[in-house]
């Protein structure tokens, strides 16, 4: 297998990403050390590489303390397959919420629950479920509040069809495998 699909994003994120984002400012320097500490450039190269596969990528945002005990901003890449975010119809488009979906395992390896968590502006909401399909939901615990102001899980589309960068290729690079493979043959 020629595996044009990987050589196609790993190119266009090296591309758009080679030179790691910088910040500039008055006072940002913890938050910068901070960054460097965490390695974001790792993680916008992540981001950017789900972008570059699944058309869109999802960024949670939380807080949390450091190692000095001071309460700083961290962030987590979240899978394509189980998050979306759900936007008004409105000319602008806003979010409204946004949902991040977990399978729960139990000891044998079976799925026993589904955790559900749900952001809007001002809250995080958990929930539990035995299905998908079910309307019945539980709490996991109480609805927390957050001080972001916004939903904290922030959406990036590689454009705008939310295509990945080869997806349009697909049946050129399956064509070209297949000459390939019966050439062997």
């Amino acid at each position: 297998v020629c595996n044009h699909a990987a050589y196609i994003s790993d190119m266009a994120v090296g591309y758009v990403f080679g030179k790691p984002i910088s910040y500039s400012g008055k006072n940002i320097e913890e938050l910068v050390n901070h960054f460097i500490v965490e390695d974001e450039d790792s993680h916008n190269n992540e981001l950017a590489l789900d972008a570059s596969i699944f058309g869109r990528a999802f960024e949670l945002v939380y807080m949390d303390t450091d190692i000095n005990n001071k309460l700083m901003p961290y962030l987590a890449v979240l899978s394509p397959f189980n998050t979306f975010v759900v936007y008004n119809t409105d000319i602008k488009k806003e979010p409204l919420f946004a949902v991040n979906y977990r399978e729960l395992h139990d000891v044998d390896g079976n799925i026993s629950n589904y955790n559900i968590i749900v952001y809007t502006d001002s809250l995080i909401v958990n929930y539990t479920t035995k299905t998908l399909e079910s309307p019945l939901y539980n709490y996991a615990k109480e609805p927390e509040l957050h001080d972001f102001g916004y939903i904290p899980i922030i959406e990036y589309k590689n454009n705008k069809n939310e295509t990945g960068d080869f997806e349009k290729v697909i049946s050129l690079i399956d064509a070209y495998n297949l000459l390939q493979s019966d050439r062997i043959n």
